[in-house]
């Protein structure tokens, strides 16, 4: 693997293992290739990426069923995917797949289209489903974290339902347990603090190491 300029174009470096025709192709093209208009980009805080648990989904609920088909009916291109299956039992206990994903059986689904035709009280409805149908007493998060958004929204600490900016507010539930839950998050984030203390290796939602 080597890097490569394009001919003609030095601001536009990529790392590849060999020269392609495509790779040419790309280098002529205008960069950015598209920029998206006002109507296409997406809010700042949004709910986005969300699983929804398997026994919601097999709950025989009359409004929890209703809340379901309210949400699915209007998710158009942003209905995620299907989970379930085994995706409970697979694995050796060493990784970090959270259990919300663990538990859910549809993933990568968007809130945003519900909430602008029924409001604030379908994301009431599906948290407090959430909170029902998880096995621990602590927050466990909603988030699917391979399609999260970078503006994703959060709850607030004092009522698990009521949205906040995750942004700098100590009010709020972190990116990170968003996604991971409150006790595996812990657990992880002294697993970072043991291997990589100071932070070097990062990303936006990534894992944190442990302050203490």
């Amino acid at each position: 693997m080597h890097s490569f300029v394009c001919p003609g174009n030095p601001h536009v470096l990529t790392y590849v293992m060999f020269t392609s025709p495509r790779l040419l192709k790309l280098c002529n093209a205008h960069l950015p290739a598209r920029i998206p208009d006002e109507e296409h980009m997406s809010p700042i805080g949004q709910f986005c990426s969300i699983n929804l648990p398997l026994a919601l989904l097999q709950s025989d609920n009359e409004a929890e069923r209703s809340m379901l088909f309210k949400i699915l009916d209007v998710v158009g291109d942003e209905a995620g995917h299907v989970t379930g299956g085994n995706v409970e039992k697979l694995g050796d206990g060493m990784n970090s797949v959270a259990p919300t994903v663990r538990s859910s059986g549809h993933a990568s689904l968007s809130f945003k289209k519900a909430i602008e035709k029924y409001g604030n009280s379908i994301l009431i409805e599906y948290l407090t489903a959430v909170y029902k149908y998880a096995d621990t007493d602590h927050f466990p998060g909603f988030y699917e974290y391979n399609h999260f958004c970078s503006d994703a929204s959060s709850v607030t600490k004092a009522n698990w339902t009521k949205s906040c900016d995750s942004e700098g507010d100590d009010e709020c539930f972190s990116l990170q347990e968003l996604v991971w839950g409150e006790d595996l998050y812990v657990k992880l984030q002294n697993i970072k603090a043991a291997i990589d203390p100071d932070n070097l290796l990062d990303c936006y939602p990534c894992v944190k190491p442990s302050l203490s």
